[in-house]
C-alpha cells in the first residue's frame, strides 16, 4: 500500500508540473501595446475649433415680436483677444441673413429693448460705460446718461421715463459725487496696501475693493436723455446689488408703474461669507434708502423678482 500511496503520488507531481510547464507560455504572454489613435479627420471638431468659435448669447426680443438681437463674441487665437458685437434677426423673414448692428462699432453690449420701442446697450464709447438708445436698427445712437463712473447694469422703467443703473460706490460717501471724489483720492495714494476688517477680501477672482453696488434711478427726458441728478435708492443699505462678482440686472426691477423698485440682497455685516440669506426688498424712487423687506420669514436665497403683465403678482425664485 505504501509503495502505491508513492506511485500514484509521484504521478501526481508529474501531471501537476505538466500543466504548470503548459500554463507557463501563456502566463507569460505580455498584453499587446495599445495601438496609436487614427489620425483626426479633416472635418474633426478639435479643442482649436471649439477655443475660435463664435459665441452667441443673451438673445432679445422685441417688444411687437418681429425682431431678437444677440451678442456675438468672436476669438482671435492669434492675438489671445475677443471681441463682441450686436446681431439682429428678423424674425418676420427667416430665410434673411442676421445683420450686424452698427453700434457694435466702438463697441455695445447687454441690449435690452424698452416698452417704448427703443434699443437700449451699455457702450464706453464715451470714455465710461454708459446707457445708450437707438429708436431703430439704423438710427443713429443717443446717449442717455452721462455719469460719473461706470455703469454696471441697468434697467428701463415700463414706461421708459427712468432707468435703474448699478453703479460701484463707496458706500460711507455722502453722494455719488463724493464717492467718485473718494475713489481718485485713493487711487492718488502713494501706498497700495488696504485694510480689511472683515471679509469678503476677495470673492471668487474679485478682490473687495471697498465699493458695494447700489441702485440709483434717473429720470429720462423727452428727449430720450437723462435728465437731473440720479437718486441713491439703496443708499444707507450694506450689501451689493447686484450681487458680487456674477449678478445682473435681473436681480432688480421696476414695479410696473415705475414709481418703485425690488432687488434682491444679501446683508454684508460680519456673516457675509457664509451666508445665502438674500432677500427682496422694496424701496420708493422718492423714498431712497427707505426699504421693505418683502421675504424676510426665509432665510435662504430669494432673487429673481418678475411683475406680472397685470402688475398685480411679483414671481421669484427661492431656496427652500
Amino acid at each position: 500500500m505504501r509503495h502505491r500511496s508513492l506511485l500514484s503520488a509521484a504521478c501526481a507531481s508529474i501531471a501537476l508540473s505538466g500543466a504548470l510547464m503548459a500554463a507557463a507560455p501563456a502566463l507569460a504572454q505580455v498584453p499587446p501595446a495599445p495601438q496609436p489613435a487614427a489620425p483626426a479627420t479633416s472635418d474633426a471638431f478639435t479643442y482649436q475649433d471649439m477655443i475660435s468659435a463664435n459665441r452667441l448669447g443673451d438673445p432679445q426680443v422685441s417688444p411687437d415680436g418681429r425682431y431678437v438681437v444677440y451678442s456675438v463674441t468672436t476669438t482671435d487665437v492669434q492675438a489671445n483677444s475677443r471681441a463682441g458685437s450686436l446681431w439682429i434677426l428678423d424674425l418676420n423673414a427667416p430665410d434673411t441673413a442676421p445683420r450686424r448692428l452698427a453700434i457694435s462699432d466702438q463697441g455695445a453690449n447687454t441690449a435690452r429693448w424698452g416698452g417704448d420701442g427703443n434699443l437700449y446697450f451699455l457702450s464706453g464709447k464715451s470714455g465710461a460705460s454708459q446707457v445708450w438708445r437707438v429708436a431703430s436698427p439704423t438710427s443713429a445712437p443717443v446717449q442717455v446718461t452721462n455719469l460719473p463712473t461706470d455703469v454696471n447694469a441697468y434697467r428701463i422703467s415700463p414706461s421708459g421715463d427712468k432707468v435703474a443703473v448699478s453703479l460701484a460706490v463707496y458706500p460711507n460717501a455722502a453722494d455719488l459725487n463724493a464717492s467718485v471724489e473718494m475713489g481718485k483720492a485713493i487711487a492718488d495714494q502713494k501706498s497700495t496696501g488696504k485694510v480689511y476688517d472683515r471679509m469678503f477680501v476677495r470673492h471668487w477672482d474679485t478682490w473687495n475693493d471697498h465699493t458695494q453696488n447700489h441702485l440709483f434711478a434717473v429720470s429720462i427726458g423727452a428727449d430720450g436723455r437723462a435728465t437731473g441728478d440720479a437718486a441713491w435708492v439703496t443708499k444707507g443699505f450694506d450689501g451689493d446689488t447686484p450681487s458680487k462678482p456674477f449678478g445682473d440686472e435681473s436681480e432688480f426691477v421696476f414695479a410696473p408703474d415705475g414709481q418703485s423698485l425690488v432687488f434682491s440682497a444679501r446683508h454684508a455685516g460680519k456673516s457675509e461669507p457664509w451666508s445665502t440669506n438674500f432677500d427682496l426688498y422694496s424701496v420708493a424712487v422718492s423714498a431712497p434708502g427707505q426699504l421693505t423687506n418683502l421675504t424676510e420669514s426665509n432665510p435662504a436665497w430669494d432673487t429673481g423678482p418678475v411683475f406680472s403683465p397685470d402688475g398685480q403678482t411679483l414671481a421669484y425664485r427661492a431656496m427652500a
